[in-house]
């Protein structure tokens, strides 16, 4: 598949922006901030993925981002999608359906967990994936809880999560930053499979 914008050698990093509800959206603005990080360290090209209601969060996006990315949102379909996200070298992405299409052509994910979403009942299928999560009494809440106060967003800040785009990426392991107080009230879990074929997942 051919995109206008995309050389064959460009290290691709895929964001998928928005989920089903609101509350478990990571903020936009952390995103682009992770982004940042991302361009300027590995000289690496953005592409956004969501549906047509989600076109607001990219735009959103455009205007924080150092770097203008290349913007796919409401612009593909399944087949599309599956292309576009087999080259990427990862996709960060809130716990969605793209996200699980992204684990089934051998991508890599990192999966944001906020509100009621549970890595356990909808972490991503495969090996080597992470899941990041608060370690907070609260998380998950309840379905149909109303937070007026969603601190499991807060202290999932973007210089964590390009820590784990640097582990997952093989540049520099988690243990480098260990005892680092970004880590305070968080759990990052990498996927694998037990010797019986099961998906677990194991702290990083």
């Amino acid at each position: 598949m051919k995109v206008r914008g995309i050389k064959s050698e460009d290290l691709l990093f895929g964001i998928h922006l928005g989920a089903s509800k609101s509350d478990k959206t990571w903020p936009v603005s952390a995103f682009a901030a992770l982004a940042n990080m991302i361009t300027r360290e590995f000289d690496a090209k953005i592409i956004l993925f969501g549906s047509p209601s989600e076109v607001d969060l990219g735009r959103e996006f455009e205007t924080l981002a150092e770097s203008k990315p290349i913007n796919f949102i409401g612009r593909t379909n399944i087949a599309e999608l599956s292309a576009l996200t087999k080259k990427c070298a990862l996709l960060v992405s809130n716990d969605t359906g793209p996200l699980h299409l992204a684990t089934a052509v051998g991508t890599k994910v990192i999966d944001i967990f906020t509100a009621n979403v549970h890595f356990m009942e909808t972490g991503p299928y495969g090996e080597g994936h992470y899941v990041v999560q608060a370690a907070l009494p609260c998380v998950p809440c309840a379905f149909n809880v109303k937070c007026d106060n969603m601190v499991c967003k807060d202290v999932i800040t973007p210089e964590i999560i390009f820590e784990v785009v640097k582990e997952s990426l093989g540049q520099e392991s988690l243990s480098a930053t260990a005892g680092s107080p970004i880590w305070n009230d968080l759990q990052v879990y990498r996927t694998y499979f037990d010797d019986d074929g099961l998906l677990g997942f194991i702290l990083s």
